[in-house]
């Protein structure tokens, strides 16, 4: 999640936007990444999909997003629209990833040690270690 750092900095120094327009510039991610965790979570609960493939999926989005956006030119104060649409696809990624390894904690630790694990993935998500 490095990307919640490096894309309003991006804003910010490359595009001479303030903290707020940075802020506001970040939505598309933003607000793709839930959706797209409740999307994840009804693939594995309801439709009963290997978790593999939906992390596979987040993974792919999120080296799509992440790759396409580092195309973008950094030599004008030009904010170009399709960054939105990248910022899309990271979000989607990002969103499949966390919800994903949040379910897939039970399937390799006991039921009386989940605890332990899933508050580490939560402090570990929560500090931007991942991604």
């Amino acid at each position: 999640m490095a990307a919640i750092i490096t894309i309003p900095q991006r804003f910010q120094v490359v595009n001479a936007t303030t903290a707020v327009g940075a802020g506001i510039r970040m939505l598309p991610l933003l607000l793709c990444s839930p959706v797209a965790t409740v999307l994840a979570s009804l693939l594995l609960s309801k439709l009963r999909l290997p978790p593999l493939y939906v992390l596979l999926a987040g993974c792919s989005l999120q080296t799509l997003g992440v790759g396409l956006f580092s195309s973008l030119s950094s030599s004008d104060l030009y904010v170009p629209p399709a960054q939105y649409g990248f910022q899309v696809i990271m979000g989607c990624g990002f969103g499949l990833n966390l919800s994903t390894v949040l379910m897939m904690v039970p399937l390799v630790v006991k039921q009386k040690d989940m605890g332990e694990p899933t508050s580490a993935w939560l402090i570990i998500w929560e500090l931007h270690l991942t991604h």
